[in-house]
């Protein structure tokens, strides 16, 4: 008996995500670090509908995938201690 083994790799196209943004606050849905929970690798994170401030009042934002932040600019979003600023 003749016995092939064939390895074949099929490629699986991946399926990204944009996930937006809606508001300032700190916890609950619509929000930058709920988005940053939720957010798989290759996904975008659109956060230029929103305006203001987001006090950082559980800890900072941790980005630990490999995503795209959509936002105002880096002329126009500031980053402190506590606080990011979009404007």
């Amino acid at each position: 008996m003749n016995h092939c083994l064939w390895n074949k790799r099929v490629a699986i196209p991946a399926h990204t995500t944009t996930i937006t943004v809606t508001n300032t606050n700190d916890s609950g849905l619509g929000l930058m670090r709920q988005a940053l929970v939720d957010a798989n690798d290759g996904d975008t994170i659109d956060a230029t509908r929103i305006s203001g401030v987001i006090t950082l009042i559980t800890g900072e934002l941790v980005v630990n995938k490999s995503v795209t932040i959509n936002g105002a600019g880096a002329d126009v979003v500031h980053k402190s201690n506590d606080h990011v600023t979009f404007k």
